[in-house]
């Protein structure tokens, strides 16, 4: 895994956001998604904003418990009652309460797909542990909102990386996904580059 992680400055962040989201809720479900999640894996990207995709009781549970959280360094920003906006030095966080990933030709709701949660990717950080979506994850995402750029980058880390074949199904059937976005997937992780 990634060597560097703990001398990323948003890894603070993230360590004091992961133990206040388990006080709350020891067996809450939550992880790191996006870019944040791909750097954690030791992906050659760079996060503009730290991610977390949780239930919406624990981000309203979050919401009422940030003031605790809140010192002069963190202000929040809630532009909706199911996601929690975090600012401290310089460092944003979105905490997404069961959000829901639309695409062109459907949706995705993460909290709703059982896979996606047996899949998390566990990475240590600091004094704590990450949990991150998996990168066949990431990809389906990037191929729904065609971010081709992340598309492009994760084709090739699961080149070099192998995919799970099983996961991805599993991915494509819980999240009921057109067949347009299910047959770019399997392009995509088949190609050669």
């Amino acid at each position: 895994m990634n060597e560097k992680i703990n001398d990323n400055p948003n890894i603070i962040v993230l360590t004091m956001l992961i133990k206040e989201i388990l006080s709350i809720d020891d067996h809450a479900l939550w992880s790191v998604s996006g870019l944040t999640s791909l750097e954690l894996q030791d992906i050659p990207c760079k996060a503009d904003n730290i991610e977390i995709t949780t239930r919406r009781d624990i981000v309203k549970s979050l919401n009422k418990a940030s003031n605790k959280l809140i010192n002069t360094s963190i202000v929040k920003n809630n532009n909706s009652p199911n996601t929690l906006q975090l600012n401290t030095k310089g460092n944003k966080i979105t905490i997404h309460g069961d959000p829901i990933i639309y695409g062109r030709y459907d949706s995705l709701k993460p909290t709703q797909i059982p896979s996606l949660w047996d899949a998390l990717v566990s990475v240590h950080c600091n004094d704590t542990t990450a949990l991150c979506t998996p990168i066949e994850w990431e990809l389906l995402v990037a191929i729904l909102t065609e971010k081709e750029d992340l598309i492009d980058l994760l084709k090739k880390t699961l080149s070099r990386r192998g995919y799970d074949g099983r996961l991805v199904v599993r991915l494509l059937r819980e999240g009921r996904v057109d067949q347009e976005t299910e047959d770019s997937v399997w392009k995509t992780l088949e190609s050669r580059i």
